[in-house]
């Protein structure tokens, strides 16, 4: 009975090992054209690659079994994981996962499932992304969620990070509803290029008390239960973690399924999801937000050989640095082992790789260098990516915003500008006509505009393979090397709530935008007037009722108009009050009520705002 009673036991730890995918491809192009050559998981953040931020994560978090899944540059990833050391781990297990011709997460995922890999919860989350939470709590808050409702099948790891935030990629933003006791998700609606909310399908879902949140930060982690893998197989339709998120939130009534989140507060956790996001993260790195994962900690314990001292001003040395007299590093920047720095350079709020020859007079600002990079004297460099093996020749100045990809050569003995916005490579991109030798030899002739002893080509976007995410990356392309605007100024009002959703106005016939505009100015007069006048709400309900049938105004519409208007109109006599006194204002209005059914309606549009105002207190 003995061998039984181990086995089993053998069984039971088998079952409690905790598993982790780790999406090593990122299905996008936002780092073209440096990922045609590279996996963007091993491009270095900070001089040290990104899936190290990773799996030092996950390793922290007493993961015990990961699974690396990629399809594109599969042997590098492979080769670099087996060089790292991470094959010889004791305390856990890493597994490549190949699947050629991989194009979303639902293709990954459905792979998994197929495999039959996970065996119990697990964690989800992406090779670029950069984290310090406390990882193990997490997972216990999500199996106590798990014993108390069954169908919880995710957890959300979600930060508070208020709208402008230097974290908050425009193309992540997102608007979510939660039952604040049970922290259950009850709507979630991305607002990409938009500020229509779609207050309908929240007030439907509404429990008695939540929170409707446009401050929070989607970390792109996710503890996830053991079927979550079938659920992309039973429906072909999902390929984001977004779709799947829709697909139950839709469908709960009928499935059950629930989604519940986690804000991790004095924490860490983002993703470098876009050129705009690789800088802010690596200024955050140097600036130590995420602490333990700095540079004079995690690149000694990678390189035993490579110290790394920490000066003032958030400056960072590594190993035999040569610095003449008379350069300056200002703030926030680190100089890779072997690199030498010229006199009369100035370098603030950059990164310099390993075994770099920067000239004399040099101006790098916001700019990320990496290894083995000749920069010749009097050029300057702004808020841009240098890859390994560049060269610039004498009097180069490279703008806001471009890239130089691997082994681009730039310069001649006159002064050349690069950008703004300029990807550069060092090679054509491959064609259908690459046998052809004469053409050939006059693809291969490198563009004089970069200089007679140039060796560089424009990347251009191929409009056929990112067709479906044309503008989603043209967003992540336009916002690197810009300052990213204060997003509360874009949305009306600052309130989460805006006027029309366009997918609840195709139910009825649109009215004309000029009808609409004189409906909504009179009701306005109309609401003003009854609150100074003190108009008894039944004659009330009779005026609205009458501009209602005059401009044709579906009931939906006149809803969300009058929700509308008890939001701005103690907004437009208080706009430099407190938002306490914004909140007062507000229920004084709606004190107006029409009705039972509208005092309801009324008591949605006030808790929503009180919401919405409490987050910019």
């Amino acid at each position: 009975m003995a061998p039984k009673q181990k086995n089993a036991r053998d069984e039971l730890k088998q079952e409690d090992i905790l598993q982790a995918v780790l999406l090593a491809d990122s299905f996008n192009y936002r780092f073209s054209p440096i990922t045609e050559e590279v996996p963007r998981v091993l491009l270095p953040l900070v001089n040290i690659p990104l899936i190290e931020y990773s799996l030092e994560f996950l390793a922290a978090a007493g993961i015990e079994e990961i699974f690396v899944f990629c399809s594109s540059h599969f042997n590098q990833i492979d080769d670099y994981l087996r060089d790292a050391g991470w094959y010889k781990k004791s305390s856990l297990t890493v597994t490549v996962v190949i699947l050629k011709g991989c194009y979303s997460l639902g293709d990954a995922m459905r792979d998994i499932d197929n495999r039959a890999l996970i065996r119990n919860d697990f964690v989800l989350l992406f090779g670029d992304t950069v984290a310090n939470l406390k990882l193990t709590d997490i997972v216990q808050i999500h199996k106590k969620t798990r014993e108390a409702n069954k169908l919880a099948v995710m957890t959300l790891i979600m930060k508070t990070a208020k709208p402008g935030h230097p974290a908050r990629s425009p193309d992540d933003d997102f608007v979510i509803s939660v039952d604040s006791s049970t922290q259950r998700v009850r709507h979630y609606q991305k607002v990409n290029n938009t500020t229509t909310i779609s207050t309908t399908a929240i007030s439907k879902k509404r429990p008695k008390v939540s929170n409707i949140h446009y401050n929070l930060l989607d970390c792109q982690i996710a503890v996830c239960s053991q079927f979550v893998p079938q659920m992309f197989t039973d429906d072909f339709d999902y390929q984001t973690r977004d779709d799947l998120i829709k697909g139950i939130l839709v469908n709960e009534e009928i499935t059950g399924n629930s989604i519940h989140i986690h804000i991790a507060e004095e924490s860490y956790a983002v993703r470098v999801s876009n050129l705009h996001m690789y800088d802010t993260v690596s200024r955050d790195i140097l600036q130590r937000w995420c602490y333990p994962l700095v540079p004079d900690i995690l690149i000694p314990a990678k390189n035993k050989d490579n110290f790394v001292s920490y000066g003032r001003y958030n400056t960072y040395q590594c190993s035999a640095v040569t610095l003449e007299r008379g350069c300056k590093l200002i703030q926030n920047v680190l100089v890779g082992k072997g690199t030498t720095i010229e006199s009369g350079s100035v370098i603030t709020d950059s990164v310099i790789g390993n075994n770099c020859k920067i000239g004399k007079n040099v101006q790098i600002n916001g700019a990320y260098l990496w290894d083995n990079i000749i920069v010749g004297d009097n050029c300057s460099i702004n808020s841009s990516i240098l890859c390994s093996s560049v060269v610039l020749l004498n009097n180069v100045i490279v703008k806001e915003g471009s890239i130089l990809s691997w082994n681009v050569k730039v310069g001649d003995l006159k002064s050349i500008i690069i950008g703004p916005s300029i990807r550069l490579m060092s090679r054509p991109l491959s064609s259908d006509f690459a046998d052809d030798e004469v053409q050939n030899e006059e693809m291969l002739k490198s563009d004089p505009v970069y200089g007679s002893e140039s060796k560089a080509f424009k990347y251009e976007d191929d409009e056929e393979e990112n067709d479906s995410d044309d503008e989603e990356e043209k967003l992540t392309h336009d916002i690197w090397g810009t300052k990213i605007p204060n997003l509360c100024k874009d949305i009306d009002t600052c309130s989460s709530v805006n006027s029309l959703s366009d997918d609840h106005m195709s139910d009825f016939d649109e009215p004309p935008l000029d009808d609409f505009k004189m409906f909504y100015t009179e009701l306005r007069d109309t609401l003003l007037r009854a609150e100074e006048e003190n108009i008894r709400p039944d004659n009330l309900i009779l005026e609205i009722n009458s501009l209602k049938h005059s401009y044709n105004i579906a009931i939906k519409e006149l809803n969300q108009a009058v929700m509308r208007l008890t939001i701005e109109m103690p907004l437009t006599s208080l706009s430099n009050a407190s938002a306490n006194q914004i909140l007062a204002a507000i229920k004084i209005v709606s004190s107006l009520s029409l009705n039972e059914r509208s005092s309801s309606f009324f008591n949605v549009c006030v808790n929503t705002m009180s919401i919405t105002v409490s987050m910019f207190i």
